[in-house]
């Protein structure tokens, strides 16, 4: 009996040692396709380069909303400025190792979701080894909103499972889950799915079962955690005075950038349907709905309530990620966890049926098998990010940005229009006004921030502009984005700098 516990004991670390070393695996090769990683030889991309200018900006003083202009919640804004404080300064190293931080955080609880739902350290680790395509692929170089909620959103899912199996948890646990849920909101509103699914779930439990005390502690306890993080971000907002400010921008705005047409919504569906389709989530789906209902009389209540709970959570944030009808991969980001856990609980139907050996080989033919499937993604996607030769318009940008840091002081004041804010960091300038790089709407529709721009070209001209050449070219500009705008006072008032005539063109206010 010693014997078989001591080698019991054996198995259990060899098994969790193996899964260490795959997650370690795993961790290390999302780090490398992060543009911000230490062996990256590319820029940061557009939103990222974006959300670093409001972490610069704050640490120099800045009010998000007030200063600095964008439709995000001041969370991200935040975290970017704790990139700064973190970095000593220099915001691209902080990035990185907050990066990092988020990233392990969030592979330990899915790693944590998957051993409650397959009771297998070593399945749990391989089906994280086989998704590391999809987290190359979604990410898109890392530093985006969607990658900073995915951790709150891993966490929060395992407890909530928890509480699923347990019929309970911790007081705390709960105000826990309504800050995760806070958090998550100030940074986009509409990543909240699962906290609607599985509060409205818990919810019709307590009451099917009539603990109507039980569920008014849960509810508050929850309410409670969300409310702190809402008071915190109006408190900040209203001593800095961008309280109005704040409310237009993260939510009236919010809402008009996701007025689209139907006919958009419709492309938006079909591109996130055929990405996710890739990944194996009509099939998961329609097996996880199969078992639910088939298979039913076999399952405990909880098995039920999660599976339901999953599915419904899946196909909801299918939903809110084609909301704003854009097509843009790292929208997908926030269903990661729900993938995962379907992924678990499809693996773990299958596991009770094998013995720990054959379901151990069988998981292992599996991963063999999806080698082609994700090797190569995560591969192209380091190698697009450490490659020798920088893109040309990359380093366009950055003779573009030396050429200003050396010929006007740190008090001048540039605008770099419609291109990412990567000029203004590598610079080391701030823009002219709030609108440092526009937010991708129509400005026609939009006349009061199109006026806010025109004053304040007028009354605190930059020191330099610099212009995509083919916005500059282009027949008949318009002001959709305040192109006519630009190239008009560019016209009146500034010269060219001859030298750069690739990808952008560099124009000096002619005092």
């Amino acid at each position: 009996m010693i014997v078989s516990r001591i080698n019991k004991t054996k198995g259990s670390n060899i098994e969790k040692g193996f899964s260490l070393i795959i997650l370690t695996i795993v961790i290390v090769s999302i780090l490398l396709t992060f543009n911000s990683n230490p062996f990256s030889n590319r820029l940061d991309a557009h939103d990222s380069s974006m959300f670093l200018y409001f972490g610069k900006g704050m640490s120099e003083g800045m009010v998000p909303y007030k200063d600095i202009f964008d439709h995000k919640g001041v969370v991200l804004f935040f975290i970017q400025y704790l990139a700064s404080i973190v970095g000593f300064g220099n915001i691209f190293i902080g990035i990185f190792v907050i990066q990092a931080v988020f990233l392990v955080v969030a592979i330990i609880y899915l790693y944590k979701i998957g051993i409650l739902l397959t009771k297998s350290y070593t399945v749990s680790s391989l089906i994280l080894l086989i998704s590391t395509g999809l987290f190359a692929e979604l990410y898109e170089g890392g530093n985006l909103s969607e990658e900073y909620a995915l951790t709150f959103i891993a966490i929060s899912l395992f407890y909530f499972i928890k509480e699923i199996m347990a019929d309970s948890l911790k007081n705390h646990t709960y105000f826990f889950l309504g800050l995760m849920g806070g958090l998550v909101f100030f940074m986009r509103m509409n990543m909240i799915s699962l906290w609607a699914v599985f509060c409205i779930g818990i919810a019709i439990r307590e009451m099917m079962t009539k603990n109507y005390k039980v569920l008014a502690k849960k509810a508050l306890l929850i309410f409670l955690g969300g409310i702190f993080v809402v008071a915190i971000a109006f408190s900040y907002s209203i001593i800095t005075d961008s309280f109005s400010e704040m409310i237009y921008q993260t939510f009236t705005l919010n809402l008009e950038y996701s007025s689209v047409t139907f006919s958009e919504r419709i492309s938006s569906f079909r591109f996130f349907f055929e990405l996710f389709s890739v990944y194996g989530m009509p099939l998961i789906s329609a097996f996880m709905l199969a078992v639910y209902f088939i298979r039913s009389k076999y399952l405990t209540k909880s098995q039920r309530t999660i599976i339901l709970s999953i599915l419904i959570s899946l196909i909801l944030n299918f939903f809110t990620i084609i909301l704003s009808g854009r097509n843009y991969r790292h929208y997908a980001t926030t269903g990661i966890p729900f993938l995962l856990a379907a992924q678990f609980i499809v693996v773990s139907f299958y596991s009770t049926k094998l013995s720990k050996k054959n379901n151990l080989l069988a998981i292992c033919t599996v991963v063999i098998f999806m080698v082609p499937a994700f090797v190569p993604t995560v591969a192209e996607r380091i190698n697009n990010v450490v490659r020798k030769d920088m893109p040309i318009f990359q380093q366009e940008q950055l003779d573009i940005a030396d050429y200003i840091n050396k010929n006007s002081s740190e008090n001048d004041v540039i605008y770099v229009h419609a291109i990412d804010a990567n000029i203004y960091l590598h610079a080391n300038r701030f823009s002219n006004s709030q609108f440092f790089v526009l937010p991708s709407l129509n400005y026609e529709e939009f006349p009061d921030l199109k006026d806010q721009f025109i004053h304040s070209m007028e009354n605190n001209p930059p020191k330099f502009i610099v212009i995509s050449k083919n916005s500059y070219l282009s027949d008949n500009p318009n002001n959709t984005r305040l192109n006519k705008v630009v190239i008009d006072k560019i016209q009146s008032n500034y010269i060219q700098i001859g030298k750069f005539d690739k990808n952008y063109y560099l124009f000096e206010l002619n005092l």
